[in-house]
């Protein structure tokens, strides 16, 4: 009879909430999508369900993405979760739109002056490549001997002229060898740090030690922060995500929230508990945006990248100068456009990654019936 009921039950559930695609094999159910089809439906907007489902299927592709790169596993992620569902925590790190008139573009712009006015007043950017020789937390004396004298040899043979993006693809121990990535203080281990913003433009380190192995460093330059444009993306989601911290503290302590939300379920001790489709907004918006940021903020940070990029496009910036019809002959005469530019061809080249990699398969059936319910 338990088994009859259990099977009823469960025939129920995959009635109600049925599969609308598959990504790579994970499920997006029908709650979760109508969910997240009314939340970008607001304000009077109206988007088609066929054009939302392909924009729906590449959001859950990137965080595919990140959650293969298990960034769904550090600590980092982690405490942001916890921070964000607490319903005791108030958010202090970023600044949330005070007025519902307030302007979320305003708010960005003035997140991004804060953010450059600390990191040039905390000694700027520093771009550089780096070779990890890891160490195991339990290696032996040999083991670790074996290593040093691995990390001495790829020094010498780059004092020697060898090509470090190749070396670093073949010894690094981190994925693929950062050959190339910006990074302000407080972004890497302190001895790694220590030695970065001690070094000059050009500069090639010794093998640095910490407790994860031996760190052959280069720098390339030191950088100016990026233009707003290049990080107005990342700005737009920080902002969303602090509203939608709003959204849950209200929803824990039972006030009305101007959005399309489950009936709230009760945890054990009666306590209103967060929705599920309300927690998986949050742990997938916060994968999508650290996925981005490694994905593409350090390349759009490359200056010599950029400059390849511009004399490859140079002519189609013919008469943006004002008073001037001739072709730029500098990426800094037009560097605003050609960012934004480079991170839009950035983004469209990893989309198409996305789409090779993983696997959409949508129920036509499932999302026909909600396109005309």
């Amino acid at each position: 009879m338990l088994l009859l009921l259990s099977m009823i039950g469960l025939q129920a559930i995959a009635q109600t909430d049925s599969i609308v695609m598959t990504i790579n094999g994970k499920a997006v159910t029908r709650s979760e999508f109508e969910y997240a089809y009314q939340k970008n439906n607001k304000n009077g907007r109206h988007i088609k369900i066929a054009n939302f489902a392909k924009q729906y299927a590449l959001y859950k592709q990137k965080v595919a993405a990140a959650e293969e790169a298990r960034l769904d596993k550090t600590a980092s992620f982690n405490e942001q979760v916890e921070s964000l569902l607490s319903p005791t925590v108030a958010p202090v790190s970023i600044p949330t739109v005070s007025t519902p008139s307030a302007s979320l573009e305003q708010d960005a712009r003035r997140l991004y002056n804060e953010e450059r006015r600390e990191v040039e007043g905390n000694g700027g950017l520093v771009s550089y490549g780096e070779i990890l020789i890891r160490i195991n937390q339990h290696a032996t004396a040999y083991e670790e001997d074996k290593a040093r004298v691995l990390a001495d040899s790829v020094y010498r043979a780059l004092q020697g002229g060898a090509d470090f993006a190749t070396l670093a693809k073949k010894y690094s121990q981190t994925k693929g060898g950062r050959v190339f990535a910006v990074v302000g203080r407080n972004e890497v281990l302190e001895e790694v740090e220590k030695a970065l913003f001690s070094m000059q433009a050009g500069e090639l380190r010794a093998p640095v030690t910490s407790p994860f192995g031996f760190h052959i460093l280069k720098v390339y330059a030191r950088e100016q922060y990026p233009a707003y444009e290049v990080v107005r993306p990342r700005l737009i989601k920080q902002l969303e995500m602090a509203n939608l911290r709003q959204q849950i503290i209200r929803q824990q302590q039972g006030q009305s929230v101007n959005t399309v939300v489950l009936a709230p379920s009760l945890d054990t001790k009666g306590a209103t508990a967060v929705d599920e489709n309300l927690k998986r907004e949050v742990c997938d918006g916060l994968l999508v945006t650290a996925i981005t940021h490694q994905k593409l903020g350090i390349l759009a940070n490359n200056r010599s990248e950029l400059e390849r990029y511009f004399r490859k496009h140079r002519k189609e910036y013919r008469g943006v100068l004002k008073g001037k019809s001739d072709v730029p002959k500098s990426v800094d005469e037009v560097l605003p456009l050609v960012e934004n530019d480079y991170q839009q061809s950035l983004e469209k080249g990893w989309e198409k990654e996305l789409k090779r990699k993983y696997k959409v398969v949508v129920n036509k059936k499932v999302l026909s019936a909600i396109n005309h319910k």
